[in-house]
């Protein structure tokens, strides 16, 4: 019989107790003892200062969308370099890309949409794809 007293009297405890907490509200801890100290500066491998004038990059410029277009009127003339270049092509074939230091490629070109992620500043004459060519800001 105390046994089953014994029993009783606990799991009325635990009922009590587990009622009693979920009424009383408990208070959260106050957020600064969560968060971590943060340093006065952060000074990057350059040197320069992170600060409201020069805020930490949080995406390169590359994974930016394409912000504009530059056409290349036509083959052999100098243009404005973009982050890219695109080549919408007629006739697939060959062409070679002038990049902003004077080096150059050779590139083949499917018919259809063709893009590469390097900057041009001309599509060299006597490319055999007949395409239409943009550089991308």
């Amino acid at each position: 019989m105390n046994l089953i007293l014994r029993t009783a009297a606990g799991v009325l405890g635990l009922c009590w107790a587990s009622v009693a907490f979920a009424q009383t509200p408990q208070p959260l801890g106050a957020a600064t003892t969560h968060v971590p100290a943060q340093p006065s500066s952060v000074v990057l491998a350059d040197g320069s200062v992170v600060g409201v004038n020069n805020p930490l990059p949080t995406r390169d410029l590359n994974g930016a969308a394409v912000g504009g277009f530059i056409p290349i009127p036509s083959l052999g003339v100098n243009v404005t370099a973009g982050r890219g270049i695109a080549a919408v092509c007629s006739a697939s074939g060959q062409a070679s890309f002038v990049a902003p230091d004077g080096s150059t490629l050779a590139v083949p070109l499917n018919t259809g949409f063709n893009q590469f992620g390097f900057a041009v500043v001309q599509v060299q004459a006597g490319a055999t794809a007949t395409c239409t060519y943009t550089n991308l800001k």
